[in-house]
């Protein structure tokens, strides 16, 4: 009787629009929608950005990844503007959301075109146009400092990373991911494969969002993002494909595999 209402309710909001953007030939088999999640991915919303190097004067320091050009933060101000031609900002590639190469990174959002900048310790990074090879002259210039290197304390090391679901096993469908925050812990997590949900679909297929303010989320391997929305809010994806609760779940149950072309969201080996 549960999946029977489930498939009314998804079939409602199908008729609704909500599903409108579904592409034609959506998975609708658990079968077929298992392959097609197994298929994305693997870990490629991480970039390395960083490595830490010493310098002379300065000690231990965050550089670029590539070039070793050195790397700063303006504690008490933005730069925007003209400012940027003088300290470009040290911005994550297209579709990338973990920077790594250092502990305490992050990443905030700027722009209209929802890009990423690279922070360490809650700091926007930049590097300094005057720079070449292994100098740090900006050190101390228009407020930038160079990015020394500095322990994580336990409150630093998490600031922008929250634990968001935790694998379980659920009879019939062996080990998948459960949600993890305050309200919905233990619910079941499900993908779409194919196509896309938007308007009166996410009334019964909600997605699974970051707190504001938090960009890493923890609980399992092959997580990542995907910006949503004008906010830039940003939803939790695996291996690549956006994560959903089902509204006609709760407890441990699992009623939304293979409706309208969804399907649980199945432990899968990161390759």
């Amino acid at each position: 009787m549960a999946r029977t209402a489930a498939a009314v309710t998804a079939a409602a909001a199908l008729a609704a629009g909500g599903l409108g953007t579904l592409s034609a030939g959506a998975a609708t088999h658990p079968a077929r929608a298992a392959h097609h999640t197994q298929a994305g991915p693997a870990a490629t919303r991480t970039a390395r950005m960083v490595k830490i190097r010493n310098r002379m004067g300065i000690g231990r320091m965050l550089v670029t990844a590539g070039s070793g050009k050195a790397l700063y933060i303006l504690p008490h101000a933005s730069c925007t503007a003209g400012c940027l031609t003088v300290w470009p900002r040290l911005t994550l590639p297209r579709g990338k959301t973990i920077p790594t190469g250092a502990s305490c990174l992050g990443a905030k959002p700027f722009g209209t075109h929802h890009r990423l900048q690279v922070t360490y310790h809650g700091h926007r990074l930049y590097t300094f146009v005057q720079d070449s090879g292994i100098s740090v002259t900006g050190d101390g210039l228009e407020g930038f400092k160079a990015a020394r290197v500095v322990h994580c304390a336990a409150p630093m090391t998490t600031s922008h990373r929250v634990t968001m679901v935790h694998p379980a096993n659920r009879m019939g469908f062996g080990k998948i991911l459960t949600a993890a925050r305050h309200g919905v812990a233990g619910r079941a997590l499900y993908v779409l494969p194919s196509g896309a949900c938007t308007g009166s679909c996410l009334l019964v297929w909600p997605r699974l969002t970051l707190p504001m303010g938090k960009t890493i989320p923890t609980g399992a391997s092959c997580l990542g993002t995907k910006r949503f929305g004008a906010h830039h809010r940003l939803q939790v994806t695996y291996h690549g494909k956006r994560l959903f609760l089902f509204d006609n779940d709760s407890g441990t149950s699992v009623n939304g595999d293979g409706v309208a072309g969804f399907a649980v969201a199945k432990v899968i080996r990161c390759h």
